[in-house]
């Protein structure tokens, strides 16, 4: 607009329905410095610095240089509204505001809402004259609304804080960011001076500029932290996932847990009960602060960084976060506490007291010397991040909790499983063994009765010596079982050949087969049938297979037992014709205490098959079941792993594998002199009966002290077999006696035990005591041959 010959600035905007134009008439006439070169160009300047802090550095350099104020700072303001100059640049000569810091009451929130709808305000000179608006608001004109007005006159209490500063000028940039006055470019000069409107108005296109990209340095030094932040929430998970308890993984998280929210302390809270890491207050005043939060509306997140916020007494612990893992159910959370962190503010003045009267609190301050402020019963301030974090972590915590109550429920549901199989695996072994002790009791009545004819006798002693056999069988598989299940089997490793094991059990079965019109068929293919592994338990797996093919078999059918040679592997497949297997119980014919037909009153406690893939995977091979289903029968296979082992024929010298034989008789003892020390008679006879069938002289002792006095008057005795548990003097006592004789042929006689306690650690105990060997009972004769023979190589 030309006017009088002068060209005229000047901004339009609506107020209330009016157009408002305003003209800068600029100081011509006015007596101010004019700041202006109005031919220059305006280009925005791009932030090149790496960080936030030296951005907003750049920005106060630059805009120095553009206005040329004494000082322009970049001031931010905290959550609190107070405000930090966080860059400077200024003439040498002037004293630094650099890391002062203001308070909220400086620039009040009616202020700060100004700033935030109207970019630019400018102060040319504080002790300027101030014009009002013609004509007056009294003469009925509309009211007009001055937010955005660019000569808008300023409030006399600032004008006056300026004074007390000294500043006689001062330009005012807002930086707002997501809709938010971050901060603002603050310019003072000292001397009055005008900043023409074109200048201001690119000044104002600058500020969003620098708001935009002081915004996106922020967002993305933010991303940088919360990526990092995500990561090791992230590991954190992980790591959760991987532990059975949460106590667990908490404690095993530790340090690190608190590290992710610079923490001293971190509570799961679930309907009274805690999970505690690190420094945490008591669990009462954990439950105070709990209910204190539910109060009023309930917020997903609650936090505080000030000590007198907890709802008790704290020595050290200033602040914390609360998060709710549900709103629904406002007794299920976590918390996060920091310890409380003293510092100094140095404050740009002493900020006034929020609770001084009024009128003094509407004065300008005339205090700006450097004030310190020791700052106490605060943490370090949660910040957004914090809050996302803390939110992020019950999502994923609030997850695992409930994966971790599904994996409770389910263990709950095994262990009472669990608990009912061990109930019926208890009343099974109560039956099982009252089973044949009844037909015992009641036969060896029969037998002992005075009318019993000779054939009944013969029937009792057949039915008894059978039940017994069947009872020992039991306890051995529940020994065997226990041996392997706690890790005590060890395996007596040696070169086994199979087709004599397998003729081995199949003549044990004979009777059994015969009794059921079952034909037991065996058949062989390939060579170098022999494995390394234990003889007696690569049998006992043959036995079990072969003892459930019968048992489960119909009668006039058959059972077919094949070995076959393969690359890596030589197999036994015991094929029956019986019930077969549903595709559902293939899994479950192998599990411990498992009988599955149900309906077939069938003898055993549902260990035999479990036996039989415990052994063989200690021998290194593989057990497997199969069947076309119901009424198709079943094949079980077994492979052990093949061993470069020279061919063994029928020629070849075999392992020896016993057969349970009649008693019979010999002088394979003959000239042995052996001592029984048993304090049950019946046991005591058993064995001098079958030692002296094969020839030897035998005597009995009721207990070690009536040992000790036979051998003192008859010291001709080489072999002495004791047992462990007796009165008076007991097994252990007998052969440390035994071996601190001073006569020599009573402390170097051979000994062994025999004992019901059969353990591997029971067998260790005797061998250390001092006996040669070890029985445990109930007696073999086979094996009470073997182990004598051991012991007395000359017999």
């Amino acid at each position: 607009m030309d006017h009088a010959a002068r060209k005229l600035a000047g901004v339009a905007y609506i107020s209330n329905d009016q157009m408002v134009i305003e003209f800068d008439i600029g100081t011509k006439g006015s007596g101010l410095k004019s700041w202006d070169r109005s031919g220059e160009s305006f280009v925005i300047p791009k932030l090149n610095r790496s960080s936030l802090m030296e951005q907003a550095q750049e920005v106060a350099t630059w805009v120095k240089g553009y206005t040329g104020y004494d000082r322009v700072m970049v001031y931010r303001f905290d959550q609190e509204n107070n405000g930090e100059v966080i860059a400077e640049a200024k003439e040498q000569i002037l004293e630094p505001f650099l890391g002062l810091n203001y308070p909220a009451s400086d620039i009040p929130a009616q202020a700060r809402a100004l700033y935030k709808l109207n970019w630019i305000r400018i102060i040319a000179d504080v002790d300027g004259e101030q014009a009002g608006i013609y004509p007056d608001i009294r003469t009925g004109r509309k009211h007009i609304d001055m937010t955005h007005s660019m000569s808008r006159s300023v409030s006399p209490i600032h004008l006056q804080y300026l004074r007390n500063m000294e500043v006689k000028a001062s330009l005012s940039v807002s930086i707002v960011i997501n809709d938010r006055l971050w901060g603002l470019i603050a310019c003072h000069h000292y001397a009055p001076l005008y900043l023409s409107m074109q200048k201001r108005l690119n000044l104002e296109v600058l500020g969003q500029s620098f708001s935009h990209q002081l915004g996106s340095k922020e967002a993305e030094e933010r991303a940088s932290r919360t990526f990092e932040r995500n990561e090791a929430l992230h590991e954190l998970i992980l790591r959760l996932s991987k532990k059975k308890t949460l106590q667990a993984a908490l404690d095993k998280m530790g340090k690190d847990l608190l590290k992710l929210q610079d923490a001293c302390g971190f509570v799961y809270f679930s309907r009274g009960k805690f999970i505690k890491v690190g420094d945490t207050p008591t669990n009462d005043q954990i439950s105070r602060l709990i209910q204190e939060s539910k109060q009023g509306d309930l917020q997903a997140t609650k936090y505080s960084h000030r000590q007198k916020d907890l709802p008790f007494p704290s020595q050290d612990i200033a602040g914390y976060l609360l998060s709710w893992l549900s709103l629904d159910k406002a007794d299920v959370g976590t918390l996060w506490f920091r310890k409380e962190k003293i510092h100094q503010i140095n404050w740009g003045g002493k900020p006034k007291a929020p609770n001084l009267p009024k009128a003094e609190r509407l004065s300008p301050r005339g205090s700006f010397e450097l004030w310190q402020e020791t700052v106490k019963g605060e943490s370090q301030r949660w910040s957004e991040a914090d809050v996302l974090v803390s939110e992020k972590f019950n999502t994923y915590f609030a997850f695992h909790v409930v994966n971790k109550l599904l994996e409770a429920e389910v263990t709950v549901k095994k262990l009472q499983e669990a608990d009912k199989a061990k109930d019926q695996f208890l009343a099974n072994i109560s039956h099982e063994l009252r089973t044949p002790l009844n037909s015992i009791l009641g036969w060896s009545q029969i037998a002992l009765n005075r009318s019993a004819t000779s054939q009944d006798k013969e029937d009792a002693l057949r039915v008894i010596q059978n039940n017994a056999q069947t009872q020992s069988q039991l306890i051995k598989d529940l020994l065997d079982y226990s041996q392997i299940i706690t890790g005590n089997l060890k395996l007596d490793v040696q070169q086994v050949y199979l087709p004599d094991i397998v003729n081995s059990v199949c003549e044990g079965f004979a009777a059994a087969a015969i009794a059921k019109n079952i034909k037991l068929c065996r058949s062989s293919e390939g060579h170098s049938l022999s494995v390394i592994g234990d003889p007696i338990r690569v049998k006992q797996i043959i036995w079990n297979l072969v003892s459930n093919a019968i048992k489960f078999s119909p009668h006039d059918s058959s059972v077919e037992v094949r070995l076959a040679k393969t690359d890596r592997a030589v197999s036994i497949s015991v094929q029956d014709y019986g019930r077969g297997l549903d595709r559902d119980e293939m899994d479950l014919v192998f599990e411990r205490f498992k009988q599955l037909d149900k309906d077939h009153k069938k003898k055993g406690l549902g260990l035999g098959l479990a036996i039989v893939k415990q052994l063989i995977e200690l021998h290194g091979g593989e057990v497997s079941a199969s069947s076309e289903g119901r009424g198709r029968g079943t094949i079980f296979q077994v492979e052990f792993p093949t061993v470069p082992v020279a061919f063994v024929d029928s020629e070849s010298p075999k392992v020896s594998i016993y057969d349970e034989d009649e008693l019979g008789s010999g002088g394979e003892f003959e000239n042995l002199n052996v001592l029984i020390v048993e304090d049950e008679t019946d046991a005591a006879s058993f064995l001098q009966k079958v030692l002296s069938l094969q020839g030897a002289n035998v005597k009995t002792a009721g207990n070690g002290i009536e040992a000790l006095n036979l051998l003192s008057s008859d010291p001709k005795q080489n072999l002495v077999i004791s047992d462990i548990g007796m009165p008076e003097m007991d097994g252990y006592e007998l052969i440390k006696s035994l071996r601190s004789s001073p006569r020599s042929e009573v402390s170097s006689i051979k000994a062994i035990a025999l004992t019901a306690y059969s353990y591997p650690k029971d067998r260790i105990r005797a061998l250390e005591h001092g006996f040669n060997s070890y029985i445990s009972k109930p007696v073999s004769t086979e094996e009470l041959f073997a182990v004598i023979k051991s012991v007395m190589p000359n017999q």
